[in-house]
């Protein structure tokens, strides 16, 4: 066994004990009521944002600290049909239980649009093996007919590698979409 194959397989088992925290951590009312407030009136700690979501903290009740990815009015704005594409392709990129994806959940509501996925933290610089995992989880995407189409933003949860932007994550049968960001 090659030592991308040995740690895809140790990744893949520190995630599940991961994600059971993620969703011990979750609690939906409490993020929704959040969204659904003004702004100004949420006390979560904003950690970065992008061309389409503004990042979140929120101190973990059940020991994980969330990132809430919160939709910026443009993104919100934007047609329906845009945000419905980009959760399928969000939902088949979950469906491919790469230990670079980190568990999350979508929420919406008339005035709100977010996913939340564990906060991470701790930057991760790019070395050789990384990169082998980032050049596996692209060749999955591929074979999902899926791509990123930014550079990688890659962060540690407990150790744990991941990969904690998905913004641009679109499908590349998607007329005008570019073919992903090269290392």
């Amino acid at each position: 066994m090659d030592g991308i194959s040995k740690l895809f397989l140790e990744l893949r088992e520190t995630k599940a004990a991961l994600e059971q925290g993620f969703y011990r951590s979750l609690d939906s009312s409490v993020i929704r009521s959040g969204l659904s407030q003004s702004p100004r009136f949420r006390n979560w700690e904003l950690s970065g944002e992008g061309r389409h979501f503004q990042c979140f903290k929120l101190p973990g009740r059940g020991g994980m600290d969330l990132g809430i990815l919160v939709a910026k009015p443009a993104f919100l704005k934007d047609d329906q049909p845009t945000r419905l594409l980009w959760m399928q392709n969000l939902k088949r990129l979950l469906a491919l239980q790469h230990p670079l994806v980190p568990p999350m959940e979508v929420m919406e509501g008339t005035e709100f649009f977010a996913y939340v996925q564990p906060f991470c933290e701790s930057e991760l610089t790019m070395d050789r093996t990384v990169a082998g995992l980032w050049e596996d989880l692209e060749k999955a995407m591929a074979a999902a007919d899926l791509f990123l189409d930014d550079y990688p933003q890659l962060r540690r949860y407990q150790g744990h590698p991941f990969v904690i932007d998905f913004s641009e994550l679109k499908s590349r049968t998607n007329p005008g979409a570019r073919k992903g960001f090269r290392l």
